[in-house]
């Protein structure tokens, strides 16, 4: 086993691209596993948590992008016309697959790894809240949620 890397420890910044458009500035990215399992129970032993049942990962990306940005907007709302948002912007029961992007993040530093979202369904993030002050900068929380490509992929990551 090699020793850990301690210049694999860094701060990275890079740009977020959808279907090759970049997205604005982006402050913050972050991916995030969400782990589907299923513990077993030994009821052998007063039913305690035995073996686990792995069902694989679901992958979500979450950006924020600092002001009001027209690809960002053209690509995070249903409805937007010349820098104008309109809502609802979507059929209620629509499926958000027919929005979906290639979604790629691209570190700013080569030995930073990057990753990519082959089909990634865009969302305003339902917990984040649009600044409209001198206080606090403009930020759009967006997320991206992963889905398998025809090839049944949902994330290449790494260098």
């Amino acid at each position: 086993m090699a020793a850990p890397d301690v210049t694999k420890t860094h701060w990275t910044q890079g740009r977020l691209t959808a279907d090759g458009t970049l997205l604005g500035h982006v402050e913050s990215v972050r991916l995030i596993p969400i782990t589907r399992s299923y513990q077993l129970a030994m009821e052998e032993y007063g039913g305690e948590g035995g073996d686990v049942v792995e069902f694989g990962h679901d992958w979500v990306c979450v950006a924020l992008i600092r002001g009001w940005d027209r690809d960002a907007l053209n690509t995070v709302f249903a409805t937007t016309l010349a820098d104008v948002v309109t809502e609802p912007g979507i059929t209620i029961g629509s499926m958000g697959s027919g929005r979906a992007v290639a979604l790629v993040y691209t570190p700013d530093d080569s030995s930073d790894e990057g990753f990519t979202l082959g089909v990634a369904i865009p969302q305003v993030q339902s917990s984040h809240e649009l600044n409209f002050s001198i206080l606090n900068p403009l930020t759009i929380g967006v997320v991206f949620t992963a889905i398998r490509n025809g090839s049944g992929v949902t994330l290449t990551m790494g260098t």
